[in-house]
Parts: structure tokens; C-alpha cells; sequence
């Protein structure tokens, strides 16, 4: 997540600017960077005795949600005996996942070859099948008096898949418990 950290050593104060890197794609998580973590780094190499400043923005992987990409703090040193100003600039690269190493493929054995054998004979190509010519003659065929009433008589509507429905009250029970009882007699 960190880029770059750049430290300059003023007296007793350490200013640091830390540059983070940038998600590269929208399903990585927002990591939002802490004085704890910067404080933890900085540890091994400064005497860190207190927070003087921090940024105003949070510093995280993302320029979205109020956040900047980079950010300086300036902490308070532990007072040593030479007060020297030293600027120092340090690249942190996170480590990168190795690659798995892939397995080298086995070599497929080679046929054998045969003794010395004929060619196989190669199979004609089936012919194509020709279309069948359409009949010279196409006159329309007469209309018989049943096709001119089929014609004149629309077809009635049908409705296919559907069903009327029902109503499940008390009435329509009424009417089939009286069908049943009249049935019985």
C-alpha cells in the first residue's frame, strides 16, 4: 500500500511524507493508512516521543471518499546529542507473490511407426444431392363452393392454454353439493 516514504530531520521534529499506491481494480479493498502504522514503520530507524501533526485528510489507496493518495505528519524525537538536520528518502516496496511454478508437461510418447504398410484409401466425397426443378405448370387450382363458404365464415375464437376462472365461494358449492345430493336420490 505504501509507496514512498520521504523523511527530513529538523531538530527535534521528523516531518515524513508518505505517498500511497493507487487500487488497481474496484474489487481490492480501501486500506485507509494510520498514524499507528506510519509510527510502526518509522520505529525502527527514529526514537518517536510524540504526535506533533497529522493530515487533514485520511491517506489511503483511493482519491474517493474524502481521501488523499499522500500525506505528511511531523512527529517529536526523543532529544539525542548531535542535533543534525538529515533528509532521507526511502522507496518501500511491498512484496510481490510469487508465481506458482507450473508443472512441465509430460512428453506424450511417440506411436511407433509401422512396418512398411499401404497408403489407406481415401473415401470419395459424397455428391452433393440436386434440387428437385419446380413443375412448369402452375396454374392456381379451381375454388370448390366448400372453400367458398369456408372463406366467408370466420373461424371462431378458441382460447387455447387459458381456462375461465372460478369462483370458489360459498355459492358455487352451494350448486355442486346440490348436484351431488340430486344425484344420489
Amino acid at each position: 500500500m505504501i509507496k514512498e516514504i520521504k523523511t527530513t530531520k529538523d531538530e527535534n521534529q521528523l516531518i515524513v511524507e508518505v505517498t500511497c499506491e493507487v487500487r488497481k481494480f474496484a474489487v481490492h479493498p480501501i486500506k485507509v493508512l494510520t498514524t499507528e502504522q506510519v509510527v510502526a514503520k518509522l520505529q525502527e530507524e527514529y526514537n518517536i516521543a510524540g504526535v506533533i501533526s497529522t493530515p487533514k485528510r485520511p491517506v489511503g489507496n483511493t482519491a474517493r471518499r474524502k481521501m488523499k493518495l499522500s500525506g505528511v505528519w511531523v512527529f517529536q524525537l526523543e532529544e539525542s546529542k548531535a542535533n543534525k538536520t538529515v533528509s532521507r528518502e526511502t522507496k518501500v516496496e511491498e512484496p510481490k507473490p510469487k508465481p506458482e511454478p507450473k508443472p512441465e508437461p509430460k512428453p506424450e510418447p511417440k506411436p511407433e511407426p509401422k512396418p512398411e504398410s499401404k497408403p489407406e484409401p481415401k473415401p470419395e466425397p459424397k455428391p452433393e444431392p440436386k434440387p428437385e426443378p419446380e413443375p412448369e405448370n402452375t396454374e392456381p387450382l379451381p375454388i370448390t363452393e366448400e372453400d367458398e363458404e369456408f372463406r366467408a365464415e370466420p373461424k371462431p375464437k378458441t382460447n387455447t392454454g387459458t381456462r375461465k376462472r372460478t369462483s370458489r365461494g360459498k355459492s358455487s358449492l352451494r350448486g355442486r353439493i346440490s348436484k351431488l345430493t340430486n344425484k344420489e336420490d
